[in-house]
């Protein structure tokens, strides 16, 4: 059934293949080779087929978490690991070739059908102007579900991998965090339960702080810097010189420039390879201009807002 699998797939019939993996795994409740599987997986990728890739991952999730992660070998890990990161950046990808109107058009009956509305009776009245702006809107709103919904999706796999205790990376999760910060309609909570999970089973990195802290910075959230800098602290991070720069434009937004001295002073000491004492007169001399020239203005400070705590 495995030669199957893979004549099938260097033949360009994937869906297929996928068809004889089915019935390999209901009729006798075996997986194919891990060479088979991965060429299957790698097939359905390039297609950019979701629903194949979905109906993949629903498979083998169900069957891992049946026979325990104690029965798993190391390739089937790997596997695993490369058809969760297959289907992320899928979904990822899916969503950038979606990102204006022409480009994902849906008709004015199927945004209806979808978000459950219906046509106001005064449309055929409207002007052909007006009646594309009412298109649009529905689609703005369409868009912003999909967005989630999508957001929701990534963080469900991430969550699945380390249930499975699969290896996850700092660049993936770093990718998925730089999406999730330049989505539109994205909530601003899914990037910090996703940075949640990160914390969980694999090592922040400078560029992980940098998104978060230019994140953060966006949103006008001081309490969520506060807390990325006890974050890097405690992870014993060493930042580089882009995150020192987004630390220190983020702490002198809200005039919190003895806080903003504190972090350049703990940084000189802890990484002098990093701020010397040229680049450290640098930053200090900048921040008495900044001082001098905003310190009078008052910053612009969002309400407090609770984060969501670190799943336990």
């Amino acid at each position: 059934m495995s030669m199957t699998i893979l004549h099938l797939v260097h033949d360009d019939q994937p869906l297929d293949a996928l068809e004889c993996y089915l019935s390999l795994l209901r009729k006798h409740g075996a997986l194919p080779t891990h060479e088979a599987m991965f060429q299957l997986t790698l097939a359905l990728y390039k297609l950019q087929h979701v629903r194949g890739l979905s109906i993949l991952h629903d498979t083998l999730y169900s069957f891992f978490v049946t026979y325990g992660n104690a029965a798993r070998s190391a390739r089937q890990s790997h596997l695993l690991t490369h058809m969760y990161t297959m289907m992320i950046n899928l979904l990822m990808t899916k969503r950038k070739q979606q990102t204006s109107f022409h480009q994902s058009y849906k008709s004015l009956s199927f945004l209806l059908l979808q978000l459950r509305q219906r046509l106001p009776d005064d449309f055929s009245s409207r002007t052909k102007s007006q009646q594309r702006k009412f298109h649009r809107q529905l689609w703005e709103q369409w868009q912003k579900l999909q967005e989630q919904h999508t957001g929701r999706l990534i963080l469900q796999l991430c969550q699945e991998m380390r249930q499975l205790q699969l290896s996850g990376s700092s660049p993936l999760f770093n990718t998925l965090l730089q999406w999730c910060v330049q989505q539109k309609h994205q909530e601003p909570d899914l990037t910090w339960n996703l940075y949640h999970e990160l914390q969980q089973w694999c090592t922040p990195t400078p560029r992980t702080y940098t998104i978060l802290f230019d994140f953060a910075r966006q949103q006008q959230d001081y309490p969520a810097m506060l807390r990325l800098l006890k974050d890097m602290q405690s992870h014993t991070v060493t930042p580089d010189h882009m995150l020192i720069n987004i630390v220190m434009l983020s702490l002198c937004d809200q005039r919190q420039y003895t806080k903003a001295k504190a972090f350049l002073s703990h940084v000189s000491v802890t990484a002098p390879h990093i701020l010397n004492r040229p680049l450290r007169e640098h930053f200090m001399d900048w921040l008495t201009r900044h001082h001098q020239r905003y310190a009078h203005r008052p910053p612009r400070i969002r309400p407090p807002r609770i984060l969501p705590a670190p799943p336990k």
